[in-house]
Order: C-alpha cells, then structure tokens, then sequence
C-alpha cells in the first residue's frame, strides 16, 4: 500500500489554484529564496509544471538549488 503525503495537506497551488488538483509530495515544488546567509524564505508552492509561469509572473527565474554566492565587500 502507498501512502502520498499532500505537502502541507490540501494546499492549493500557489499559481493555477486548481482544487482538482491539490499539491502532493509527487507533483510539487517549494519555491524559495535565499538570504546572504543562506536562510532560505519560502515564496510559493506550485506544481512542478507551474513553478517557471509563477517565477515569470513575480519578476523571477527558477534556478537550481546551489551554493549562495559570496557577499560582495561592498555590501554592509
């Protein structure tokens, strides 16, 4: 028997907002960012096929998860 696990329980994507379609373990995606110290902010759960429609339409991109980039000296 397989059990899947909703992922939080009956959330709704944060895009397409299909009740038909509720998120699971399977099909979908935190999107978050990254702080200079790498604390990560979570921005959306989508769909995995909605996560590139989602980043477009805020202003973003979807990036695979890597290694945050040193903190330029000028930054305070």
């Amino acid at each position: 028997m397989t059990i899947e696990m909703r992922v939080p329980e009956v959330t709704l994507c944060d895009y397409c907002k299909n009740p038909e379609s509720p998120l699971t373990k399977s099909n979908g995606q935190n999107l978050f960012q990254r702080n200079w110290k790498g604390k990560e902010t979570t921005r959306a759960n989508v769909h995995r096929e909605c996560a590139e429609p989602w980043a477009a339409a805020h202003g973003g991109i979807v990036v695979p998860d890597q290694l945050v980039p040193p903190r330029p000296s000028w930054v305070v």
